[in-house]
C-alpha cells in the first residue's frame, strides 16, 4: 500500500498471518510523533474522532508503537523517496531500525530525490516490487535470516 494505504497495510498485517509478503510506499509509521501542524497530521486528522482521545487514535495508526505485533512470517518491503515532503523519509528509517531490533524480515529502499509517489523512479521501484513479490509469493522463497549471523 502507498501512503495511507501503507498505514492500512500495517494495520491489516497486525491482524493476520495469511500474507506471504507485503510492500509499502511512503507510509506514515509514527503519526503519534508528528507535529500537529505537519502536513501528514493535518491530513490524517480528518479521519480521527474529535470526541475521542486523539493521541490514542494516532498511536493505533502508528506501526512504530506496535511493530512487535507484526507477523514475522510476512517479509516487508519498505520503499520511500528521500525527497518526500508529505511523509518524512525518517518515518521509514525509524521503522526499519525497530524491525532490525526485533529481527523482523524486511528490506528498506530509499530512492534519492524521489517524492511521495516515487515519481521519476517508478520503473525502478516497480522492478523492486515485482522482484520482492515474485521471490516471496510466486517462488515461495524461504524467509531471510534475521538477527546477527555471519562471520
Amino acid at each position: 500500500g502507498g501512503s495511507r494505504g501503507g498505514m492500512m497495510a500495517f494495520m491489516m498485517l497486525r491482524q493476520t498471518t495469511v500474507f506471504r509478503a507485503a510492500v509499502t510506499i511512503g507510509a506514515p509509521t509514527m503519526l503519534h510523533r508528528c507535529s500537529p501542524t505537519s502536513h501528514i497530521r493535518r491530513v490524517f486528522g480528518r479521519f480521527l474522532d474529535p470526541s475521542g482521545n486523539i493521541e490514542e487514535q494516532l498511536r493505533q495508526r502508528s506501526v512504530l508503537v506496535w511493530a512487535h505485533e507484526l507477523p514475522r512470517t510476512t517479509p516487508l518491503l519498505i520503499l520511500h523517496g528521500t525527497g518526500d515532503r508529505r511523509v518524512e523519509p525518517e518515518q521509514s528509517l525509524h521503522l526499519a531500525l525497530e524491525l532490525q531490533r526485533l529481527h523482523f524480515p524486511y528490506k528498506l529502499i530509499l530512492y534519492d530525490n524521489a517524492d511521495h509517489i516515487l515519481a521519476g523512479r517508478r520503473a525502478e521501484s516497480d522492478r523492486d516490487i515485482r522482484w520482492w513479490l515474485d521471490h516471496y509469493v510466486r517462488d515461495r522463497a524461504p524467509l531471510p535470516k534475521t538477527g546477527p549471523h555471519g562471520a
